[in-house]
């Protein structure tokens, strides 16, 4: 099973105006089946664990990724506020 949640970020480019980076999980590989969102295949009693484990795995992978941003984007953040005090 392959990453079924995806993580959006968005924070300042440079040269934008600054605002607080926002994040977003979303779904990304998933079907639809009576109107309801899949996330994992059809499963015999004996993949429940493993659908379950890759499914955490992914989205502990994506709170990795996120903190990573974040951490990228605040020190960008601490940079532009320096930067706009030493031109002052």
């Amino acid at each position: 099973m392959s990453g079924k949640f995806k993580l959006i970020f968005n924070s300042p480019k440079k040269g934008e105006r600054l605002f607080k980076p926002i994040s977003y999980i979303v779904l990304g590989d998933h079907s639809i089946k009576d109107g309801n969102h899949l996330v994992s295949p059809q499963m015999v009693e004996s993949e429940v664990d493993g659908n379950i484990d890759a499914l955490i795995l992914n989205l502990e992978n994506i709170r990795a990724e996120a903190k990573k941003r974040y951490k990228i984007a605040n020190k960008a953040e601490e940079s532009a506020k320096k930067s706009r005090v030493s031109q002052t």
